[in-house]
């Protein structure tokens, strides 16, 4: 057997009942693997160039162990603690990065902001779509909240800050709308 057969059998090889759960274990764990492999990686180059530990490399074994710990109890069969783990870890750093920078500034990564919405519905079904969805407003209302302080007295630069709230909020709805489908068509049809 080549050894990515036998990769692919041992992801496989999970005690999980549902057989959506089941089937979307093994991408779970290389979407946790890959960066659970890479951040420290990353950061023992970084080490190596420049020594010194401070905040930043801290925050990178953090998050290492937060996802080998994710990672440990999805091979446990606790599949969807691990994967409602591993969405509000993305919520909670990408709510930091608003939080930081504004509104904004991230309009051009708002494509990987879908992940988590993405995540909450393939891996854990129709409500997590719409609790992700609530959150991601929260975090987009803070980041609006940030530019609006930065903006002063200016009336067209807080017109910008509620256009891009608005357009923003509104790709993150449809997304969710066409997912909630989606995830709603599938898992009816894993059951026939």
């Amino acid at each position: 057997m080549r050894p990515w057969q036998r990769l692919n059998r041992w992801l496989q090889n999970v005690p999980v009942e549902d057989p959506l759960d089941r089937r979307n274990a093994p991408m779970l764990q290389v979407v946790l693997a890959v960066p659970g492999v890479l951040v420290p990686a990353m950061l023992a180059l970084e080490l190596a160039q420049m020594p010194g530990f401070g905040a930043v490399q801290a925050i990178s074994l953090a998050l290492t162990a937060f996802l080998w710990s994710c990672f440990w109890l999805l091979r446990r069969g606790r599949f969807r603690l691990a994967a409602s783990l591993a969405v509000v870890a993305s919520l909670v750093m990408m709510g930091l990065n608003y939080q930081s920078y504004g509104l904004k500034s991230q309009l051009g990564l708002q494509v990987t902001h879908l992940l988590p919405l993405l995540f909450a519905g393939l891996l854990l079904g129709r409500g997590a779509i719409w609790r992700t969805l609530a959150a991601i407003g929260v975090i987009l209302m803070l980041g609006a909240w940030v530019d609006l302080a930065g903006a002063g007295d200016a009336v067209a630069e807080r017109h910008e800050v509620a256009a891009n709230l608005l357009s923003a909020g509104l790709g993150f709805v449809v997304v969710a709308a066409i997912l909630d489908r989606l995830v709603s068509a599938s898992r009816r049809a894993i059951r026939r």
